[in-house]
Order: C-alpha cells, then structure tokens, then sequence
C-alpha cells in the first residue's frame, strides 16, 4: 500500500517539461546474498522489485534525489516463512562521463520488512536502517531512454519475533527507463 501511494504522489509530480529533474523507473531480480539471508541451503529465494528514482540536477555531473523501491516475498528455501522490503532512500547520483551515458548512485535509507502470517508463524514487521550503491548505463533509441543497473543494498540487521537474520544484503538486477536523463 505504501508503494502504492508513493506511485500515485510521484505521478502527479511529473513535470516532463522540467529539465531539471530526472525520473528512473526500473524492474528486475533482486537477489539475497551473503549471511543467513543469502545462504543457498537454508536462505531465501529471489524476488522481483520495482524502483523509483527522482532526481534534481545539481549540475552537468552530479544529481541529489531519492530512491524508492519494493520487492516481492522473499521465500525461505526450507521453513513456510516469507518477507517483502520496502526502502525509501536519499540519493547522490553522479555522471561517470560528460554524455550523460553512465552514472553511479549512493545513500542511507530506511527499509521496513513485513512478514505476513502463515500457518506457522504469526506477522510482524520492521524498520532497519541501511544504504543503497549502484552503477548503471543509459542508451537512446527513438527518443526513448533506458538501460541496466546492478544495485546492492545493505541492511544493517534484519530481526523480528519470527527469526533473526542479521545484517542482510540484496544483489538487484535491474532493466531502467528514464524520463529527462
């Protein structure tokens, strides 16, 4: 539902015509790695996510903005238990070359987990802190805009009535489209 409302509120938001601002909408696979939360055996599986990124240029190279993103449950490989993550991070992203064609970002943010009830576990949920790195690539075809980005993000423990997993970690994988790059 928080998605949800950060879709609709971002929507209204858009002003194509401001060249100023930067808009990345990107889909993909995010994957655990590391720790208990990544461990091949006793982990958990992949997930699709969405992210959302506004931006404001600063100058010709450097970007301040936010990142906002939601995965799909994340399922663990053994135990009927399963989590979803929502992250609203403040962004720095910066233009590796003068083309505007590369870009890397970074931040702090906030991540809330939600594990639903299952017929093992009761709910529960949480707020962690943790950041966000990533690199990417743009290209033009036909006037549209889009590209790759490979994300990490780390959050600092991942810990509730259910399990306690620790300090967590997440590989995405992710097709972008760009609107004012």
């Amino acid at each position: 539902m928080r998605f949800i409302l950060l879709v609709l509120f971002f929507a209204l938001n858009i002003n194509a015509s401001n060249k100023n601002m930067s808009y990345i909408f990107s889909t993909g696979l995010n994957f655990p790695v590391f720790g208990d939360f990544g461990d091949g055996d006793s982990g958990f599986k992949e997930s699709y996510g969405f992210n959302i990124g506004v931006f404001k240029n600063y100058d010709d190279l450097v970007s301040y903005g936010f990142i906002a993103s939601q995965s799909s449950y994340y399922k663990n490989r053994k135990i009927d238990i399963k989590f979803k993550i929502f992250s609203f991070t403040p962004s720095i992203l910066g233009w590796i070359d003068n083309q505007r064609t590369k870009y890397f970002y970074f931040g702090p943010g906030l991540y809330h987990w939600t594990q639903p009830k299952t017929s093992t576990y009761s709910s529960t949920s949480g707020d962690e802190g943790g950041f966000r790195v990533g690199v990417g690539f743009k290209k033009e075809y036909r006037k549209i805009f889009y590209g790759g980005c490979l994300e990490f993000n780390h959050l600092f423990n991942i810990n509730g009535k259910n399990f306690d997993l620790g300090p967590s970690n997440t590989l995405s994988l992710l097709i972008s489209f760009y609107l004012n790059p």
